[in-house]
Formats: structure tokens, C-alpha cells, sequence
């Protein structure tokens, strides 16, 4: 059984991800950087509504703040779903080798394996809505909040790739996942667009 990641430590989380294993592996890998990017971003939302210039925004601030601190949750948990739902995907189609699994099967475990990086991109374009809002009161901070997005589009377009690679076995067993790859691309091809412009 695939050990959590959101309880590990970093070094064990590592670890976990280099490890000769099928999962945890590029997906999770993906989940806690947007993770990462989302815990920066907090840090500017932090040290912004401290400030004694910012307030009278500091409700603003604190929202944007709390919705940092969700996405770094959510995160933290996509990437033990999406170890689970790797794990789950890899069994079903050694079963199929073995004429133990049919084609539908096969499809659904990729269509579970698909949903964990498809809201990982939609948690990334949370963390730059977030970020989109914290940037006039970034100050000194601008640094970071920069590199959070940066974060957070790479991330995004990671997954995106995770999502990609589950597509052939969805359309396989005619479950749309030609269409779930373009939404994706899209959403996170968004993500970096916005990314680029706090840059």
C-alpha cells in the first residue's frame, strides 16, 4: 500500500517518488509542487496583510490567503489520490493480461486515474486567481509571488500531461478521453498565460 504523502516528511516524499515503484510518481510529483506554490503564496498573503500599509485591505488579503491555504490541502491530498488511483490502474491492467479485466475496466481505472490531475489544474488556476489578487500588495514579496505562479504553472501543464497519458485507454472504451485532454490543455495552457503575466 502506497504510504501517504501528505503526512511524510519532504525528504521521505522524495524518497517515495524516486523510489523503483509505479506509484507515487509523476502525478503526485506535480501535486506537491502546485502544493508548494500555493504554502508561497500564503507566505506573501502572510507578510501582506501584516502590513500596516495594507490595512484597510486586509480582509481582501486574508481571502486570498485562505484560498492559498485550501489549495495547498487539496493538493496535498491529490497527490495521495492520484498514487491510489495509479496504484489501482496498474492492477487492472496486469489483470487484463491475464484475461482477468475487459477493456471497460481498464477505461474506468483510467478514467479515475485522470480525475486527480484534472483538479490539480483546476486547484493551480485557483493559486493564480489568488496570486492575481495579492499582487498589489506583494511589495518586496514580488519575488515570490512570481515564483509561486511559476509553480503553479508548471504544475498545471504537468498534469495536463498526466491527463493526456490516461486519454488512450478512456477513448478505447468510448469514454470521452480525447475531449478530457483538450479541456485540460486548455485550463492549464490558461493557468500559464496568467502565470506569465504576474511575471
Amino acid at each position: 500500500m502506497t504510504k501517504h504523502l501528505s503526512s511524510s516528511t519532504i525528504a521521505k516524499a522524495l524518497d517515495s517518488i524516486a523510489a523503483r515503484t509505479p506509484a507515487p510518481g509523476g502525478g503526485a510529483a506535480v501535486a506537491l509542487s502546485g502544493a508548494v506554490a500555493a504554502a508561497l503564496g500564503e507566505m506573501v498573503a502572510a507578510y501582506a496583510g501584516g502590513r500596516k500599509a495594507n490595512a484597510d485591505c486586509r480582509a481582501e488579503i486574508d481571502a486570498h490567503g485562505r484560498i492559498l491555504h485550501e489549495a495547498r490541502n487539496e493538493l496535498l491530498k491529490l497527490a495521495d489520490d492520484d498514487a491510489r488511483a495509479y496504484g489501482a490502474l496498474s492492477d487492472v491492467m496486469a489483470q487484463q493480461k491475464c484475461g482477468e479485466a475487459s477493456e471497460e475496466a481498464v477505461g474506468m481505472a483510467a478514467k479515475a486515474a485522470a480525475h486527480p490531475p484534472m483538479a490539480m489544474i483546476k486547484a493551480c488556476e485557483r493559486i493564480i486567481a489568488a496570486l492575481e489578487g495579492l499582487c498589489p500588495f506583494a511589495g518586496q514579496l514580488m519575488s515570490d509571488l512570481v515564483a509561486s505562479a511559476a509553480m503553479a504553472s508548471a504544475a498545471a501543464r504537468g498534469a495536463a500531461q498526466h491527463v493526456r497519458a490516461n486519454a488512450p485507454l478512456m477513448d478505447e472504451a468510448g469514454l470521452g478521453g480525447t475531449e478530457l485532454v483538450a479541456r485540460a490543455s486548455a485550463l492549464a495552457d490558461e493557468v500559464a498565460s496568467r502565470a506569465k503575466e504576474l511575471d
